[in-house]
């Protein structure tokens, strides 16, 4: 985790073939796989990215995609800076505490 301004990085990179861009935006739907040959023998339902982005949306954080230095992709989750914590029924729910 690293800071970035007001906001708190995460990034987790791979090795593998990498999303081209015409691509990064679709892999965030669910049941999406891509058509890049490197996907064509594995296995999944094309449902991670999705998940990791209603958990980012319920955090109020950004998701995107983006060229890792180790060649494949790097996904980068950007919590901005919180002014008060996000419970657990807001992520379970979506919808945030009544204060």
């Amino acid at each position: 985790m690293e800071t970035a301004g007001e906001s708190a990085l995460l990034t987790v990179d791979d090795e593998g073939a990498g999303i081209p861009p015409a691509e990064r935006e679709k892999v965030f739907e669910a049941f999406y796989r891509a058509a890049h040959h490197a996907v064509a023998g594995t296995h999944g339902a094309g449902i991670g990215l999705a998940v990791v982005k209603e958990v980012a949306d319920r955090l109020r954080a950004r998701v995107s995609v983006e060229d890792s230095p180790s060649g494949g992709a790097r996904l980068v989750v950007a919590f901005r800076g919180l002014s008060s914590p996000v419970s657990r029924s807001a992520l379970v729910t979506g919808v945030p505490d009544a204060h």
